[in-house]
C-alpha cells in the first residue's frame, strides 16, 4: 500500500488542535493494592495478566487484585532490584523485567526469577547487570534488550543467552553504547535510539544497527507508523522521521510548553491515533488528520491523575492503561464509557450545582435543564459544555424560589416552568433571565408541586401533594389557565395525592398515586380506580399504546386496557430491583427503567432484561425520582445521588464475550505450589495447570481462579464442580477460591467456569484431572499380601471359632449363674435375718424379764418365724441336691391320681385365708405312673403354690389330670395376673425371679422351685410348660410318659405297699399351713389410727417393711409411745405422709417397687417433705448398701437383726432434734437467753419468715396470703413447715413475732403501751394485753417495770439467728 507523504508534512508543520478532551478513566493505586504509585512499564502477557513495573518491584493483577514481586535480600530467586524499568514477555509466557541492576526472567511455571546472560567478545558468559532501557519482541519470537553501555542484546528465540548486536556509526563499529528505546513492532524492520547518537536501523546482513540521524535531542522513545515514519519521542519534544525522504521534522504545536515537553513515551493505537505521554503536560493525541487533543489533570472523578505520564500501553480490547508519576495507573476503558457521567465538583463553578439530581428539560437550544434536590437549577449548555446554575437567594426579587426543584417542563412557546417542592411554580423569563412566580387559585399560602406534565394538546397541568389536608385545599391536580396566566384546579375533583401523570389519549390522563392507578376524562373526571396497593411512581404510554408503570416495590407493569389486565416483571424476571422510579422508550421500543439498583433495559418482544450498574459507568446504583429526559438527540438521560448519566441507546451494547478463567493460586495442604512441583507431573504453565498427582496424605488442596476480565470484573459470577465428588455444580457468585480436603484415593476431574459481564455462563471450563494416589496398605500389592492372609486367616478363625464358640457360650452362661447366684444369696439373706429379728429380740425380752413378761403373741411370732427359717433351709436343701445332682432317682409304680390329690388338699388352709375357688379333676379312679413320688411332690407343691400365691382373692385355681394317647397330662389352671409373653423359655431358668407389678404379691420365691420342677419333669423323660395372659391366668401343663403294662405288674409285685414320706414336702407344708393360720385378720385401721392422731399429741411414725410380721412387731415395740402407721410398700407410704405427715420414718430398704433407698431420696429432694428424718432398716452388712442410703439423705441405718433399745433410742434421738428447734424459736420469741443450736437450713428459714412479718409490723393489709408469696411457697408448704419447725400454726406464730416486736419496743423506746400495740399491728389493746401475758407470763406494765432499765440489747430476732448460723 501507497501513503501519501504530503497530509503527513502538512500535519508535522501545523499541527492543528481539538480541544481538551473529557474522557473518562478509571483507576487503580495503592489503596487496591498496587505496590508504589509510580509506573515505570505496563505490559500484557500471553494469557491476559497485566504487569506493571514500579519503583518498589513488579506487580501481576488479575482485575482484582495485584501480586507483587520483589528482592528479598540473600534469595537469588527473587528480582535482583525493585526499580523496574520495562517489562515484556516472550512466546512462552515468560516475564522478561528489566531493572536498574540487570535484567530477569519470571519462569511462568515455578514463579520465580533468574538472572541473564550474555556472550562477550571472547566468548565469556557475563551476566547482565547494568541498567536496562527497554524490551521489545518481534514477531519472530527474537528479544531484543536495551541497556547502558552494552548496547543492544540480541536473544533468539528460545535462547536465555544473548548476543550484542554492534553499532556502526560514523564507519565505527563499537559495542559500547546506551539504548534508551527500542521499536520492533514493524515486521521488516527494528528501530532503537542511541544516547548521543539518535536514531538508528538494524541491517541483517552486517548484522549491526547503522545510524541514520541525530538531528534532535535526547531520545527517550520510538515508533513506527503505518506510512512509513518514525515518531521519536525526546527530552525536547515529539519529532517524525520519514524513512523514503530521510527527513526529521518536529511536531509543530502553538503551546511552546507543549511543544518542547518532555515525551516519555510514544504508541500508535489500533485507529492510528498517536498517544505520547508527557512529563508535567498529560498525554498527547495525534489523529490520521493532524488534529490533536490533550488530556490533562482536571478537577474531580473520573480524569488523569497526574499530568505526568511515565507510560502507555494498549491491549488487543483497545484499552488503553496509563503509568503515572505518583498518580497510580489510569484507565480508558470504552466498555466504561458507554455512560457518561456528570457530577458536581466541589469548589468549581462550571459545574453540575448539586449531585441530587431530581428533573430534566430539554428547551428549544437544545440546552438541557437540570433540577436538583436543595441545590436549585443547572443549565448544561451542551455546545459550550458549561454548566449555569440557579439557587434560591433570599430578597432577591426574581432570584428561583426554592432550591428543591421536582419537575421541569417547556411549553409549545418554548417557555420554561419549575416546580418546587415548597413553593409552588415559576416562570424563567428569558430576557431578564429571572424567575417570576406562577400563582395557584388555591387558599394555600404555599403548594408542594410534585409533577409537571405538559398533554397531547399542549395543555399543561400540575400535581400537588396534600397529604391529609381537608377543605378546599384537598384539589391535588391543576391545569394551566392562559388567559388568567394562573394554575386552577382540575374540572374534576381528585381526593388523593398523584405522583405521576401521562396521557392515555386526547382526552384521558391516566394518574399515579400512592395506592394505585387513576384513569380520568379530562372533561368528566375519574372513571376508573385500579387499587395496587403500591406507589405508582412512573407513567408511560409508549409509541405502541401500552402503558408502562413503574411501582415502588412491586417492579415494573404493564397494562393491558382491552382485557384489563397486568402483565408484570420484577427481579425473579430479571429486572434489576422492584423499585422502578422513571421509565423511557428509546427509538427501537426498548423500555428503559432506573431503580435503587441501577438501570434495566427491556425487550418487550422477547421479555428480556439487560441490567448495567455502577461498574458499567452509572453514576452510582441509586436513582432519583422523576429525574430522567428523552432529549431530541435520541440520548436518554437518567439522575441519581452522584450525578446524573446520558448515553445513547444504541450504543449501548453488553459484550458477550467471555474472558478465559486461569488458575492464580494453588495450595496442597496449606503449601503454596507452583508448576514444577513434584505434584504437578510433566511440563505445565501454572497458569494452566490440567493435572495435579497427590499423595494420599497430602489430598488438602486449595485453587484460587481467576477470570480475566478488566473492564467489569464485580459483574463476574463463578461455579466449580468436582466430577466424582459432588453431585452438582457449586454456584458461588464472586467467589475465587475453592478448597477440599481429604480426598479419596481415585481420579477427580475440578471443572470451573464463569460468567461474562452480561451474565452468560461460558462454556468452556477450565479443567483439572486430579489424582489421588491410595496408601501404601491399598496398593495392588498390599491387596496380594491381604488376600493371602485373609485366607489363612479365615482358615485359623474357623477353627479357633469353632472352639471359641462353645467356650463363650460357657462362660456366658457360668457368668449369668454366678450373677443368679449372689441375688439369690442376696436375696437369702435378707429374708433370713427379717424372721431373726422377730426372733431374737422376743427372746431376749424373755431372757431379762425371766419369763416375768411372757406374751403368747410373741411365742408364736417366735414359733411361726423359725417354721420360717426351717423351710428357707429346705429350699436351700432342695436347691444343694440338684444343684450336685447327688439326689438319686427312685422311680416305682404310683397311683398319680392319689399322690396328686394329697398335694392338692395341703393347700386348703390357704385358700380359705384366700376365699379362692380350688377345684381338683380327675375321671380316672386309678392312674398308673411310674415315677419317683418324692420328686413329683414337689414338682406339684411347686407349680400349685405359685398358682395360689399369684391368684387374687376369690379366684380360681384348679388341678387336672386326664389321659392322652401318648402321656399321661397334669394340669394346674389359675386366674391369676399372668405372665409376659416375653418371658418364655426364661420361667425355667435357675435363680429367674418374675417381676411382678401386683400388690396382691407380697413375697416372691428365689428363683429355684420351677427351676427344679423341670428338672425333675425332664428325669421322667416327661416336659413341663405352660400357656399364659395377662390378666387372664396361666396354665401349666406336665406330660409324663405311659409306664409299659408289663413294667406295671412287675413293680407291683415288688412293692405291693412301699410308701414314703418325703420330710421336706411337710415341712414346706407345714409352713404355709401356719403361715395361713396365723395370718393377721384384715382390717381397716387407718381410720381409727387418723383419729387417735388427732386427740393425741404423741408424736406419729411412720413403719414402711412388706414383711408383716416385722411390721407387726415394730409396732408392737412403739404403740406405746408413738402414733404408728403402716405402710407394706413404698407408694402407700407416701400416700399416708401426704395426709399426716409423720414426724419420722422408718422404712426397709429392699421392697417390691420402689425401694426405700428411692424412696428415701424422693422425700429428701422435697422441699415440703425434706425435713422429716428417716430410718433406713435392711438385711445386708454391705458396705456399698450402707453407702447409698447415706447418698440419698437417710438419717439413720439400723442392720438386721437389731437391737429394741437401739432403734428405740434412735427414734427418740431424732425427734428431740425436733425440740430442740422449737425451744430455740420460743426462747428467742421470749427473749430469752437461747443457746441451743440449730441446723442453718432452720435458721435461714425462721429468719427469712420473721423478716417478712417484722417488715409487714404496721401494714393493715398484711395477711398470710402476702407471707406466702414473698416467701415463695405454696399454702400448705409454707404452714406445714411452720409447723414442723415451731409448733405453732401460721397464725400463732405471726401473733408470736409481733408479740416479740413489742416486747423489744417496751424495752428500748419510752412509747406507752398503746402506741406499741398499734404500731405493731394490734388494734384491741385488751386482746393485746391477754396475748402478750400468755407469753411472757406477765402484763406488758410489768414487763416494763422489770426489764426497762435493764436494757436488754437485742435488735430483733433476725440478729440472733443470724449469730447462730455463723456459730454454726
Amino acid at each position: 500500500m501507497k501513503y501519501s507523504i504530503l497530509p503527513i508534512l502538512f500535519i508535522l508543520l501545523i499541527g492543528n488542535p481539538l480541544k481538551i478532551s473529557a474522557q473518562q478513566f478509571s483507576y487503580l493505586g495503592i489503596e487496591r493494592g498496587l505496590s508504589n504509585n509510580t509506573i515505570s512499564a505496563i505490559h500484557k502477557d500471553k494469557f491476559g495478566f497485566m504487569w506493571f513495573g514500579t519503583l518498589d518491584g513488579l506487580n501481576r493483577f488479575d482485575g482484582y487484585n495485584f501480586q507483587v514481586f520483589r528482592n528479598r535480600l540473600g534469595d537469588t530467586s527473587s528480582l535482583s532490584n525493585d526499580i523496574i524499568t520495562t517489562v515484556n514477555s516472550d512466546r512462552t509466557g515468560n516475564i522478561w523485567v528489566g531493572t536498574q541492576k540487570g535484567l530477569n526472567i519470571l519462569d511462568n511455571k515455578a514463579l520465580t526469577f533468574s538472572a541473564a546472560y550474555y556472550r562477550s567478545g571472547i566468548g565469556k558468559n557475563i551476566v547482565i547487570d547494568r541498567w536496562i532501557t527497554d524490551i521489545k519482541s518481534d514477531r519472530k519470537g527474537n528479544i531484543y534488550v536495551g541497556a547502558t553501555d552494552i548496547g543492544c542484546l540480541l536473544f533468539r528465540h528460545g535462547s536465555r543467552q544473548a548476543v550484542p548486536i554492534p553499532l556502526i556509526n560514523q564507519k565505527k563499529k563499537t559495542l559500547n553504547y546506551t539504548v534508551t528505546a527500542i521499536d520492533a513492532s514493524d515486521d521488516k524492520q527494528v528501530w532503537i535510539t542511541v544516547d548521543f547518537v539518535g536514531l538508528c536501523y538494524f541491517e541483517p546482513i552486517l548484522n549491526a544497527f547503522i545510524s541514520v540521524n541525530n538531528s534532535f535531542q535526547q531520545p527517550t522513545s520510538v515508533q513506527s507508523d503505518h506510512v512509513g515514519g518514525i515518531w521519536i519521542g525526546t527530552t525536547g519534544g515529539l519529532y517524525h522521521y520519514q524513512v523514503r525522504e530521510a527527513e526529521l521534522h518536529k511536531f509543530a504545536i502553538k503551546d511552546p510548553g507543549l511543544s518542547n515537553a518532555k515525551i516519555t513515551s510514544v504508541i500508535l493505537d489500533r485507529n492510528n491515533v498517536l498517544w505520547a505521554t508527557t512529563d508535567g503536560e498529560g498525554i498527547l493525541k495525534i489523529n490520521a488528520a493532524g488534529e490533536y487533543s490533550l488530556l490533562k489533570k482536571r478537577d474531580g472523578s473520573g480524569a488523569l491523575s497526574s499530568d505526568a505520564v511515565n507510560t502507555i500501553f494498549e491491549d488487543e480490547q483497545s484499552r488503553k492503561w496509563i503509568g503515572t508519576l505518583r498518580g497510580g495507573i489510569d484507565i480508558i476503558d470504552n466498555k466504561k464509557n458507554q455512560f457518561r457521567t456528570y457530577s458536581n465538583i466541589p469548589y468549581k463553578a462550571n459545574s453540575l450545582v448539586s449531585n441530587f439530581t431530581f428533573s430534566f428539560c430539554e428547551d428549544k437550544d437544545k440546552n438541557v435543564w437540570i433540577g436538583t434536590d436543595g441545590g436549585g437549577i443547572s443549565i448544561w449548555k451542551r455546545k459550550l459544555n458549561t454548566f449555569e446554575n440557579f439557587s434560591f437567594k433570599p430578597g432577591e426579587t426574581g432570584s428561583l424560589n426554592d432550591n428543591y426543584v421536582t419537575s421541569i417542563v417547556c411549553d409549545s412557546r418554548q417557555e420554561i416552568y419549575v416546580a418546587t417542592f415548597r413553593q409552588g411554580v415559576s416562570k424563567y423569563n428569558a430576557s431578564v433571565r429571572k424567575f417570576t412566580p406562577v400563582p395557584f387559585r388555591t387558599q394555600s399560602r404555599s403548594t408542594s408541586v410534585w409533577k409537571l406534565y405538559k398533554d397531547h394538546k399542549n395543555q399543561l397541568w400540575a400535581t400537588a401533594l396534600r397529604g391529609n389536608h381537608n377543605g378546599y385545599d384537598k384539589n391535588r391536580l391543576f391545569k394551566y389557565d392562559e388567559i388568567t396566566h394562573t394554575f386552577i384546579p382540575a374540572p374534576f375533583p381528585v381526593n388523593a395525592d398523584m405522583i405521576s401523570i401521562t396521557d392515555d389519549d386526547p382526552d384521558h390522563l391516566w394518574l399515579g398515586s400512592f395506592t394505585g392507578l387513576v384513569h380520568a376524562s379530562k372533561i368528566t373526571g375519574i372513571d376508573k380506580v385500579i387499587n395496587l396497593n403500591t406507589a405508582v411512581r412512573a407513567l408511560y404510554k409508549a409509541r405502541s399504546g401500552k402503558l408502562w408503570i413503574g411501582t415502588y416495590g412491586k417492579g415494573l407493569m404493564c397494562y393491558n386496557a382491552f382485557n384489563n389486565t397486568f402483565l408484570n416483571y420484577t427481579e425473579v424476571e430479571g429486572l434489576s430491583n422492584n423499585k422502578v422510579l422513571n421509565i423511557e422508550e428509546d427509538t427501537k421500543g426498548d423500555i428503559w427503567v432506573s431503580t435503587y439498583n441501577g438501570i434495566s433495559k427491556l425487550n418487550p418482544q422477547t421479555g428480556k432484561f439487560e441490567n448495567f450498574y455502577a461498574a458499567d459507568g452509572l453514576q452510582s446504583n441509586q436513582f432519583y425520582f422523576n429525574a430522567s429526559a428523552h432529549l431530541s438527540t435520541g440520548e436518554l438521560m437518567f439522575g441519581g445521588i452522584k450525578g446524573f448519566n446520558i448515553f445513547y441507546p444504541d450504543s449501548v451494547v453488553q459484550y458477550h464475550d467471555f474472558p478465559p478463567v486461569f488458575i492464580s493460586g494453588l495450595r496442597i495442604s496449606n503449601a503454596t505450589i507452583d508448576a514444577k512441583s513434584e505434584f504437578v507431573p510433566g511440563s505445565q504453565d501454572f497458569y494452566t495447570i490440567d493435572k495435579l498427582k497427590l499423595p494420599y496424605d497430602k489430598a488438602i488442596i486449595s485453587v484460587d481462579y481467576v477470570a480475566l476480565e478488566y473492564s467489569l470484573p464485580e459483574k463476574i459470577q463463578y461455579a466449580y464442580f468436582l466430577q466424582g465428588r459432588d453431585k452438582s455444580w457449586n454456584y458461588v457468585n464472586y467467589q475465587r477460591s475453592v478448597n477440599y480436603s481429604h480426598l479419596n484415593e481415585g481420579r477427580y476431574l475440578l471443572k470451573i467456569k464463569s460468567t461474562n459481564a452480561s451474565g452468560i455462563w461460558n462454556n468452556r471450563e477450565r479443567m483439572i484431572e486430579i489424582i489421588v494416589l491410595p496408601p501404601w496398605y491399598r496398593t495392588w500389592w498390599a491387596y496380594l499380601i491381604y488376600a493371602v492372609l485373609l485366607i489363612a486367616s479365615i482358615y485359623a478363625y474357623l477353627y479357633y471359632h469353632k472352639n471359641q464358640t462353645q467356650l463363650k457360650y460357657e462362660v456366658k452362661f457360668v457368668k449369668e449363674i454366678n450373677e443368679k447366684k449372689i441375688a439369690f444369696f442376696t436375696n437369702i439373706s435378707h429374708e433370713l435375718r427379717t424372721p431373726l429379728t422377730l426372733i431374737v429380740n422376743p427372746i431376749k425380752e424373755l431372757l431379762h424379764s425371766n419369763g416375768a413378761n411372757l406374751d403368747l403373741v410373741d411365742i408364736s411370732a417366735v414359733y411361726r418365724n423359725s417354721r420360717r427359717l426351717l423351710s428357707l433351709v429346705d429350699q436351700l436343701l432342695l436347691f444343694r441336691s440338684s444343684e450336685n445332682e447327688i439326689s438319686a432317682f427312685q422311680p416305682q409304680v404310683i397311683n398319680l391320681k392319689e399322690v396328686c390329690y394329697e398335694v392338692f388338699l395341703c393347700f386348703t388352709n390357704q385358700i380359705k385365708s384366700k376365699s379362692i375357688n380350688y377345684k381338683f379333676d380327675c375321671q380316672e379312679d386309678m392312674i398308673s405312673a411310674y415315677a419317683d413320688r418324692d420328686k413329683l411332690e414337689i414338682i406339684l407343691f411347686n407349680i400349685i403354690s405359685n398358682a395360689i400365691k399369684y391368684t387374687p382373692e376369690h379366684g380360681n385355681v384348679s388341678l387336672t389330670i386326664k389321659i392322652n394317647n401318648s402321656n399321661i397330662e397334669i394340669s394346674v389352671t389359675d386366674s391369676g395376673c399372668g405372665i409376659p409373653k416375653e418371658t418364655g423359655s426364661k420361667l425355667f431358668e435357675k435363680f429367674y425371679r418374675l417381676q411382678q407389678q401386683s400388690d396382691q404379691v407380697k413375697e416372691s420365691g428365689f428363683g429355684i422351685g420351677l427351676y427344679l420342677a423341670k428338672k425333675y419333669v425332664e428325669l421322667h423323660q416327661g416336659d413341663l410348660s405352660y400357656t399364659s395372659e395377662i390378666g387372664n391366668g396361666t396354665t401349666f401343663m406336665v406330660h409324663l410318659p405311659k409306664p409299659d403294662k408289663d413294667l406295671i405288674l412287675k413293680e407291683q409285685q415288688l412293692t405291693c405297699d412301699r410308701r414314703n414320706e418325703n420330710p421336706l414336702l411337710k415341712e414346706l407344708i407345714l409352713e404355709t399351713t401356719e403361715s395361713s393360720a396365723f395370718s393377721e385378720q384384715k382390717a381397716d385401721k387407718h381410720v381409727v389410727e387418723i383419729l387417735d392422731s388427732i386427740v393425741n399429741k404423741k408424736p406419729v411414725i411412720l413403719l414402711i417393711d412388706d414383711d408383716t410380721d416385722m411390721r407387726k412387731y415394730v409396732r408392737s415395740l412403739l404403740k406405746d409411745a408413738y402414733i404408728v402407721y403402716e405402710a407394706n410398700n413404698t407408694e402407700k407410704g407416701f400416700e399416708i405422709v401426704l395426709e399426716s405427715e409423720p414426724d419420722i420414718i422408718v422404712c426397709d430398704v429392699i421392697m417390691h417397687g420402689t425401694t426405700g433407698v428411692e424412696f428415701c431420696s424422693k422425700m429428701k429432694e422435697s422441699p415440703t417433705f425434706s425435713h422429716i428424718p428417716i430410718i433406713l432398716l435392711t438385711g445386708s452388712s454391705s458396705p456399698e448398701i450402707k453407702l447409698k442410703g447415706i447418698e440419698c439423705g437417710a438419717d439413720d441405718y439400723i442392720t438386721k437383726p437389731f437391737e429394741n433399745d437401739l432403734l428405740i433410742a434412735r427414734i427418740k434421738s431424732m425427734l428431740k432434734g425436733r425440740d430442740t428447734i422449737k425451744n430455740y424459736f420460743f426462747n428467742e420469741i421470749t427473749l430469752r437467753n437461747n443457746s441451743l443450736k440449730i441446723p442453718a437450713e432452720y435458721s435461714e428459714f425462721l429468719s427469712k419468715c420473721i423478716a417478712v412479718v417484722e417488715s409487714h409490723l404496721d401494714d393493715e393489709g398484711f395477711s398470710l396470703k402476702t407471707l406466702t408469696d414473698e416467701m415463695g411457697m405454696s399454702r400448705s408448704k409454707l404452714f406445714r413447715k411452720i409447723k414442723s419447725i415451731s409448733g405453732l400454726s401460721s397464725t400463732e406464730f405471726i401473733r408470736h413475732i409481733r408479740l416479740r416486736k413489742g416486747a423489744e419496743l417496751m424495752i428500748q423506746t419510752e412509747m406507752q403501751i398503746k402506741e406499741i400495740a398499734y404500731k405493731i399491728g394490734f388494734q384491741d389493746i385488751k386482746y393485746f394485753r391477754e396475748q402478750f401475758n400468755r407469753l411472757f407470763e406477765m402484763n406488758p406494765s410489768e414487763f416494763i417495770r422489770k426489764y426497762r432499765k435493764t436494757y436488754i440489747h437485742n435488735d430483733n430476732l433476725n440478729s440472733s439467728l443470724n449469730y447462730q448460723r455463723a456459730k454454726n
